[in-house]
């Protein structure tokens, strides 16, 4: 249900949203799923509590709950979006469909959004990185990881504190360049575990946010690096942002 408001006259709209995308076994979390409107009694209601989401992904029947949350400033020419989290075991390309629960309890189901689901790099099997809670309320943030100039090191000698990513965001329509807002892991590609890695304000590449990440290769080959980066708000976006090159 969604609030206990009286049955009236009462329109829901849920809309479309921009593609997601993940990796198999890794997943995502708070990503935005579709944006909303609605009224009640003919009135605009903006309220989040006045609504309620279910979520299917696509590869099964199941539901899952969602969160309606405020995008004050109208970052998405909405005044309210759709957030949700889910793990992909499989690849493919699947549709996303939402049921919203308006003010007197009317529902609306719409496909808004789809996620392309790839394998990890190198065909590592993919596995959720720890979570990194965010420390903002949620709304609507975009996390962008974008590549960096790949890495050159021997079998045996450390990677440290080397570029891997660099990072641009905005929280509620606002450029977001503090790094202490952000948080980061690792997959070196060599079928270790995610490792954390370190944000800092760096100027790289036309980016305020670096991430930077330390590692000993065991053998000789070329690995696909890949970043989840935890947003202010605790949304996560995955992405192969560098690579590198271990020689004997």
């Amino acid at each position: 249900q969604g609030s206990t408001k009286g049955l009236t006259y009462v329109t829901v709209n849920p809309q479309a949203w921009q593609p997601i995308q993940s990796y198999e076994g890794v997943g995502f979390r708070l990503n935005t799923v579709g944006v909303l409107s609605g009224k009640y009694d003919g009135i605009a209601d903006n309220s989040p509590g006045d609504y309620k989401v279910q979520i299917n992904w696509g590869d099964s029947s199941q539901w899952t709950s969602g969160f309606v949350v405020a995008d004050p400033n109208k970052a998405t020419g909405f005044a309210m979006v759709l957030l949700g989290s889910h793990v992909y075991n499989k690849t493919g390309d699947f549709p996303i469909v939402v049921n919203v629960t308006g003010p007197d309890g009317i529902t609306v189901a719409a496909q808004t959004c789809g996620c392309d689901v790839s394998a990890l790099p190198g065909n590592v099997t993919g596995t959720q990185p720890p979570i990194a809670t965010g420390d903002k309320p949620e709304t609507e943030v975009t996390v962008n990881p974008q590549a960096v100039t790949p890495i050159e090191t021997v079998v045996g000698k450390i990677i440290s504190g080397d570029p891997v990513a660099v990072v641009g965001g905005s929280y509620d329509g606002t450029s977001d360049t503090s790094a202490g807002d952000y948080h980061a892991y690792i997959d070196f590609g060599d079928g270790s575990q995610w490792v954390a890695g370190q944000v800092v304000n760096e100027s790289l590449d036309g980016f305020q946010i670096a991430v930077l990440g330390s590692h000993t290769y065991s053998k000789a080959g070329d690995y696909a690096i890949v970043v989840v980066i935890t947003g202010p708000d605790g949304e996560t976006v995955a992405r192969q942002t560098c690579g590198c090159d271990v020689q004997n």
